[in-house]
């Protein structure tokens, strides 16, 4: 039986963010099935054509990849999202699913790494917290910055809700929520000093200053929390009007870490464990 797993990810024009995503592949493989085929692919039509232009790669969307993996008589695909949180792209990634659901055996959307839908918020933080632990400073102020959404209206953010329960009629949870559970996770292990911020959302870096200066915090080190590099960590955290170059304006002296969750082996090893499930349960 030919199976396959496609590596979804809105994408990047960054060459490093596709070779990184080229390493996690071949430790897919060497992991799973040497056998088994595994492909990245872009949701975002604008970022494959600015990599043909820039780096002479070509990548496919995800409905090019569907038909040739049809065409080459594969029967059961694994869709293994590489985004945060299950927002718009996911959604889209269900709709293009059941168009294709008639065209194999089994074909199967995996979670996100941090699961915003159901019950298992809680665990998927604690995962990703223990991941990540060894790779932060435990004695320093550390400020993860994730891309988060605004999914969510303002008045049902970073609220004291049941991480279980739903802020939205989609059985969604809380953006904020969400990511502020990876920060107790990381807090109950010991790391108390960690500060989760989002490029969208409600905790955004005037939030996250306004809470650096009550605690009178003048040293912080930042690091995304984002699954690949791009233009995210470039431009947004580091730089010119970036996170970075705001603490520093505000006399808090700042150490940027471009290091993306996907260099993180432990990381790989969530993703691996979800991919060896799925086809598990196929």
């Amino acid at each position: 039986m030919k199976r396959a797993v496609l590596i979804v990810s809105f994408g990047s024009s960054n060459l490093e963010a596709y070779k990184q995503v080229e390493a996690f592949i071949k430790s897919i493989k060497v992991s799973i099935d040497q056998e088994l085929f595994v492909q990245c692919v872009f949701t975002s039509n604008i970022l494959i054509k600015r990599m043909k232009e820039k780096n002479n790669i070509e990548i496919l969307n995800i409905k090019e990849a569907l038909d040739n993996l049809f065409n080459n008589d594969y029967e059961e695909v694994i869709l293994q999202p590489l985004h945060m949180i299950d927002g718009k792209d996911c959604d889209s990634l269900r709709n293009i699913l059941e168009e294709n659901r008639g065209r194999f055996n089994n074909i199967k959307l995996n979670p996100t790494l941090l699961i915003n839908k159901g019950k298992n918020t809680s665990e998927s933080a604690s995962n990703i917290a223990n991941a990540i632990k060894n790779n932060i400073d435990k004695d320093k102020c550390v400020v993860l910055v994730g891309h988060g959404s605004n999914r969510c209206s303002d008045n049902c953010c970073y609220t004291s809700i049941n991480i279980n329960e739903c802020c939205g009629t989609d059985g969604s949870v809380c953006n904020d929520d969400c990511y502020q559970e990876i920060e107790k996770s990381l807090a109950r292990i010991g790391y108390n000093k960690i500060i989760i911020g989002t490029l969208e959302g409600s905790r955004t870096r005037e939030v996250v200053l306004k809470e650096l200066k009550e605690k009178e915090i003048h040293k912080v080190i930042i690091m995304p929390l984002l699954v690949l590099p791009g233009n995210h960590i470039v431009k947004d955290i580091k730089g010119d009007n970036s996170w970075e170059s705001l603490f520093n304006e505000n006399n808090i002296k700042t150490e940027v870490i471009l290091k993306s969750l996907l260099e993180y082996e432990d990381i790989q090893k969530l993703y691996i464990d979800m991919i060896s499930e799925a086809l598990f349960n196929l």
